[in-house]
């Protein structure tokens, strides 16, 4: 199986960037093409938390 690596810097404190990527409305601003990410019950992070998400993949949104 491919494996595929990506490291970025960000100048910024690590639990900014926790508290940034902790939060679901987040997700598809930093996932590429990820296009949807929404909560599929009360809670929204955290064990038992579930969500419906959508993604595109070349011309398809699955």
């Amino acid at each position: 199986m491919a494996s595929i690596t990506v490291t970025e810097t960000i100048d910024a404190p690590v639990s900014a960037v926790f508290a940034y990527v902790d939060d679901y409305r987040n997700t598809i601003k930093y996932m590429k093409d990820m296009t949807k990410w929404e909560p599929a019950g009360e809670l929204t992070h955290g064990k038992g938390s579930r969500f419906e998400l959508s993604m595109k993949v070349g011309p398809l949104n699955i």
